[in-house]
């Protein structure tokens, strides 16, 4: 089941990262964090899942550069998970979705 949910939330990153920068401004990613949303805005920092090896860094970075964005409203409640995004360049980004 935990290997299942940590499927589901790194596809949803890849989405919901994709859809946000056509570009790394770092270039390549140097670690992706996931924790459970504690509070809209905010990313809370007691990740339960990192990443940080490159086979796993590549297929995110595919993700996040090749996925199009879908033009609507996004009608989004309290979110369920955080995802931190480091890239090479040490420039945090960070998002949360549900």
């Amino acid at each position: 089941m935990r290997t299942f949910l940590v499927i589901v939330m790194s596809l949803l990153a890849m989405v919901v990262l994709g859809c946000t920068n056509e570009e790394l401004a770092g270039g390549k990613l140097a670690k992706i964090s996931f924790s459970n949303s504690v509070e809209f805005g905010f990313v809370h920092s007691d990740f339960m899942k990192e990443y940080e090896d490159e086979d796993c860094l590549n297929l995110f970075q595919e993700g996040m550069t090749t996925a199009v964005r879908n033009k609507g409203i996004v009608n989004m409640a309290i979110p369920q998970f955080d995802v931190q995004v480091v890239d090479t360049l040490k420039t945090n980004m960070a998002f949360s979705f549900g």
